[in-house]
């Protein structure tokens, strides 16, 4: 099982070593945040760190893991007066590294380890913007952004139904847009257009038209809810429940685009 902890202080460890651009001053450190006690536990450490010895990136980590196991949030503090005093950052650490700007920043930190698994598992999609999204649905998950994952979702079905209208219609502009206010019907509407529109498809896919309108209704509204709703609560269970039926209807719609 992947240990996040153990990650995260391999990871400060490699960037004390790279970044440290002035002597830290390790016994002053670990006696202002009460961790005195580890310079002698780990007799090497504070000799190592001084004469520049092979050990010193095993000793920093021993000391900094069990300074992080006996008080986490000392330990963070000690680690973040470190970073801010002794360590010259360039700007491409904060791209490499996507937790640090979280970690120097928020009181809250927690070290999260993407996921490997892609939420939205489709490789042939019709141009880049759809491929764009998808990198940004599975990039989001693998993140635990999870409201984002339902955003970028809602907004991968909206377009592709938009693209078919657009294509399989486009003298009827009025199934997708407004002219006199110049802007895109709302999703709702556009999903009441393509199921009117439905049966004209059944040459491509064979489907139950309520069922599968239901599906896509279900992610314009926890969409909806992600988009407008300051405090919302998305967990991991809520969207791995819905991968399926959000692949199965993306799946779905790119054939109906690409058989007009």
């Amino acid at each position: 099982m992947v240990n996040p902890d153990a990650i995260f202080i391999e990871k400060i460890a490699r960037l004390i070593e790279k970044r440290e651009d002035s002597p830290i001053n390790w016994q002053f450190l670990l006696e202002t945040y009460d961790f005195d006690y580890l310079s002698k536990r780990h007799e090497r450490f504070l000799r190592s760190h001084y004469f520049g010895d092979d050990d010193y990136p095993s000793n920093l980590i021993k000391v900094l893991k069990d300074a992080y196991d006996d008080n986490k949030d000392d330990a963070i503090l000690m680690i973040k007066d470190i970073f801010q005093e002794y360590l010259v950052f360039k700007e491409e650490d904060f791209s490499k590294y996507h937790w640090l700007k979280d970690f120097l920043e928020n009181d809250n930190f927690e070290m999260v380890i993407p996921s490997k698994t892609k939420y939205l598992d489709i490789e042939t999609l019709p141009d880049d913007f759809y491929r764009d999204l998808r990198d940004l649905i599975n990039k989001s998950y693998s993140l635990r952004l999870y409201v984002a994952v339902q955003i970028f979702s809602r907004k991968m079905l909206e377009n592709l139904i938009v693209d078919i209208l657009r294509n399989k219609y486009p003298s009827e502009i009025d199934l997708v847009y407004i002219p006199e206010e110049g802007k895109f019907h709302g999703f709702k509407k556009l999903l009441a257009n393509f199921q009117e529109k439905f049966n004209d498809f059944s040459s491509i896919v064979s489907l139950d038209k309520k069922p599968f309108m239901k599906k896509i209704d279900a992610f314009r509204l926890s969409g909806n809810s992600s988009a407008h709703t300051l405090e919302l609560t998305v967990t991991k269970k809520d969207l791995d429940d819905k991968k399926d039926d959000l692949n199965f209807i993306v799946k779905t719609l790119i054939r109906i685009l690409k058989n007009l």
